[in-house]
């Protein structure tokens, strides 16, 4: 008969956070910022990973720390994807 039901589910803040997080619906500038931020992130933690390294004092502490850490991503991932 040509008639259609619509529905819509919003999650208010959390479903609001998602789509700015996934630059769903947003703008080119916006998504501009998420890839510069990302981009900086990376960098931010490349330079601090070359820092802790040169500390001799902190840097088994700093490989135990980055294998804790590597170990639990892959778990992580592991289990959430499939």
């Amino acid at each position: 008969d040509g008639n259609a039901e619509i529905s819509t589910q919003t999650r208010g803040v959390l479903g609001w956070l998602a789509r700015l997080h996934t630059a769903r619906e947003a703008g080119a500038a916006w998504r501009l910022l998420l890839d510069v931020t990302a981009i900086l992130l990376v960098i931010a933690s490349i330079t601090g990973l070359i820092l802790w390294q040169s500390l001799a004092k902190r840097r088994t502490i700093g490989v135990i720390a980055l294998g804790i850490t590597v170990i639990g991503i892959v778990l992580v991932y592991a289990v959430s994807v499939p």
